[in-house]
Order: structure tokens, then sequence, then C-alpha cells
């Protein structure tokens, strides 16, 4: 039977993914003797997950290489999917690597992730004693939501965000960048999510460069999410992760129809934490550093009716990402 542990971790990252879940087994059992070992586990479990929202989340700057014009502007709603790739619908359970948790039998297994399916039948785990390693529980590892089912593209966790840009002196143009929601019912909080960048033309600093038939400019952005589940019941989750973002992109707009390419680095670090009354857990930690590097990006964008832009750019990264874009511009 679930209880509302299961709940908190899954729900919460599967109502940030808006997708559904159903498991045969409760986390609960990985943390019955050890929460260093549940921690441990539901880490490299959650890992995938973790990584494609985050890598998500360091897309969708930008769809040209051109600055806005002074107080030229844009209101663009973006979404980023970085798919996760299938060598990480698995990850290796080494009995190694834990204290009070081990297979039934051997002594490394592929069992699956949050992004992987159902486990082998044939592989159990087994709770046990540190002191004396009498076996306390044994279950089946936790499976995962799947991924491998749904056909044609490769899935992920999306990341939507609302974006604003505004010309500004000297050829630059701020960017702000925001969640559109503050809230999902009264259990989920993605308040604190917020992000600011600058684009600047730089040909104008290059001698001979202003004829060059493209646009070209330099990229800094920084932005923070933070997606929270609270249940009321002593049960909670947090997913936060900062991104900053590095580029090079070249243009050419080419009547309404604007090809471009971006070449850069991602700095990228997340943490999830949570804690639950129903497991005896209490402000456990997961923390994923070094999660960026670097990108090539090539898209391109469509002028709608002279105000509308339809945009969609594909990202080379750590896990690959397709971001789709709409929105108002007027430059």
């Amino acid at each position: 039977m679930k209880t509302n542990f299961t709940k908190i971790l899954v729900g919460a990252l599967v109502t940030m993914a808006s997708i559904q879940i159903s498991q045969a087994q409760d986390p609960d059992e990985v943390f019955r003797n050890s929460q260093e070992d549940g921690i441990n586990y539901l880490g490299k479990y959650f890992e995938p997950a973790i990584i494609s929202a985050s890598n998500g989340l360091a897309n969708g700057w930008n769809n040209t290489a051109k600055p806005h014009k002074l107080f030229g502007f844009d209101i663009t709603a973006t979404i980023s999917v970085a798919g996760i790739p299938d060598a990480d619908y698995l990850f290796t359970f080494r009995n190694e690597d834990y204290n009070t948790l081990r297979l039934s039998s051997g002594t490394e297994a592929e069992i699956p992730t949050f992004a992987g399916g159902d486990p082998d039948p044939s592989i159990q785990l087994e709770a046990y004693e540190a002191n004396t390693g009498v076996t306390t529980s044994t279950f089946d590892p936790i499976s995962g939501i799947g991924l491998e089912d749904i056909p044609v593209v490769r899935a992920g966790v999306p990341i939507i965000l609302g974006n604003i840009g505004v010309g500004l002196p000297k050829n630059t143009e701020l960017r702000v960048r925001f969640s559109p929601v503050s809230s999902i019912g009264d259990d989920i909080s993605i308040d604190g999510s917020f992000g600011v960048g600058v684009l600047h033309d730089i040909k104008q600093w290059i001698p001979g460069m202003k004829l060059f038939p493209m646009d070209i400019s330099a990229f800094v952005g920084h932005n923070r999410y933070r997606f929270a589940y609270n249940d009321g019941e002593g049960n909670d989750a947090e997913f936060k992760s900062s991104a900053t973002n590095f580029q090079v992109l070249a243009s050419k707009k080419l009547l309404f129809f604007t090809p471009f390419v971006g070449l850069g680095f991602n700095a990228i670090n997340s943490t999830l934490s949570f804690s639950s009354e129903d497991a005896n857990v209490d402000n456990a930690e997961f923390v994923y550093d070094n999660l960026g590097g670097g990108r090539l990006t090539v898209g391109a964008r469509l002028k709608i009716l002279w105000v509308l832009a339809l945009s969609v750019d594909y990202t080379v990264q750590k896990y690959n990402t397709l971001n789709i874009g709409l929105g108002i511009n007027v430059r």
C-alpha cells in the first residue's frame, strides 16, 4: 500500500513533469534501517529527473542574436524538455555502497531510476541490521515511470517559463524570466523562480565587423528555480536549482524567418530535499553539482502577423534539450 511518503517524493516530481505515475513499491523500505542508505538510493533514483529539469532551466533565453532596439520588447512563453537518455533509465546498485541494504542475490545489479520501467522480477533487495547482518525485510526495487513507453519523443521533465526582453542603449537587451504561476493548488509552490540576463551586440566593438552580414552577440544569464510540495501533514519536498548560461550567438534575418546558432557553457547546481513523518525522515537532502557543461544550440524564429513569434531550437548538452517559444515581439 502506498503512503503519503510515496506521494511526496514521486508526486512532487510528477506534478512538475505533469505526468502520472503508478508504483508498486513504497520508498519507505530503503529508509528502514538507515537514512544515509535511503538518501544514497533515492539520490541515484531521482538523478535523471533532476538533471533533466536543471538542463531545461538553462534553456530558452534567446531566439535571435540581434538585441531589441531601444525600448523594443518581447513577451515570450517557453517550454524546454531535456530528454533523458536510455542509459539513465537504470543505475547500478552495488552492495558495497550501502550499510543496511543489499541484493538478495549477487553483489551488483541494474535497477530502475525515476525514468525507467519495472525492475527485473528476479532482482530483490534486502534491508538488514548492520550489526548482525540479519535481514529485516525483502522488497522489489522501486519502479520508474516508464518513459521508454512514450513514443517518438525523447521524454524528460518539462520546464515552463515566462520571458521578457527590453531593448537598452548600445545595442543591449535586458532579459528577465519567471515562472508564469506561483502555485498549483494548495500543496505546490513555485515562488522564488526568477532569472535575469543581458544580450549585447559584440560586432560593434570589432573593427571591420560592422559590414559582416550576420548579427553576433554575447549573452550571460542566471536564474533560480524553486518547486516545493507540502501536504500540511508533516510531509514536504523541495527542488531548487540555479543555472548560469554563457553564450555567443549568431543569427541572420531572412524576411520573417531568422535562423540562429549559439555556442556556450552552462554552470548548474541543484538540490532535492524532503522530510516525512510517515517514514521518520527529517531533512534528507540530495545535492547534484556540476550538471552543466558545454552546449551548442541550433534553432530558428518565425514571425507571424508581424508581432507574433514562434521559435524552436535544439541544444546539444549534458541532456539534449528541445525548446519551443511563442510570444509577442516588437523590435
